[in-house]
């Protein structure tokens, strides 16, 4: 689960872009009792992520688009600031070895 509205619409409709079947958001309350985890902004890419035993539905509403696509910029960002550099150090080194 996300505490991030624009991260749970974004991985709703992860599979869904370009698809006729939209992705939906589940809203849910959980007790402090019964969270068994919590990561939270640990970077751009962060899913603030909330591990529980059990989660009590709310709600159940059809994802925005919109909101799934400033995630997946967000996504694209942390790719061209983390992934990007690290994978040309590990070119340079097996072209090195």
């Amino acid at each position: 689960w996300t505490t991030n509205r624009n991260v749970a619409e974004g991985f709703a409709n992860r599979f869904s872009f370009g698809n006729k079947r939209p992705g939906y958001v589940f809203t849910g309350t959980v007790k402090h009792n019964e969270i068994l985890a919590a990561f939270t902004h640990d970077g751009i890419a962060s899913e603030e992520e909330i591990v529980s035993v059990c989660v009590h539905i709310v709600s159940v509403e059809q994802a925005s688009s919109e909101r799934a696509a400033l995630y997946q910029e967000r996504v694209s960002q942390a790719h061209k600031e983390f992934w990007e550099p690290l994978r040309k150090k590990a070119q340079a080194a097996a072209l090195a070895a």
